[in-house]
């Protein structure tokens, strides 16, 4: 489960958002790291410059906060594109414990 605020000038959008694929491998990673890189392109695709991204993956967190680490070959291309992406955004990926996030926790406990 992805926690995404947006800002859009003074007004503030918080999206709950579960973007993994059944279609990808399953692999807990592989599916985080989509669903936070769809989250990136959907708000780049709709002109959202302000973007924080709250994952309770810290791989995921991580990733984006040392972007240069490796990526699988099946995600290279869309990781670079991203990038590109968040070089052009005010963007901050952080962690949340899924204990905060209660929309999450609430899921992941069912």
């Amino acid at each position: 489960m992805l926690h995404v605020v947006v800002f859009l000038g003074t007004m503030k959008l918080v999206l709950f958002m579960d973007l993994s694929s059944p279609y990808v491998l399953h692999l807990p990673f592989f599916s985080e790291r989509c669903g936070a890189m769809r989250a990136i392109e959907i708000a780049y695709q709709k002109n959202w410059r302000s973007l924080w991204l709250d994952s309770d993956s810290t791989i995921v967190v991580s990733a984006f906060n040392n972007p240069a680490k490796p990526v699988t070959w099946a995600l290279r291309n869309r990781w670079k594109n991203v990038l590109f992406m968040i070089s052009q955004m005010n963007c901050i990926v952080t962690h949340i414990f899924r204990e905060g996030n209660q929309v999450a926790d609430l899921m992941a406990n069912h």
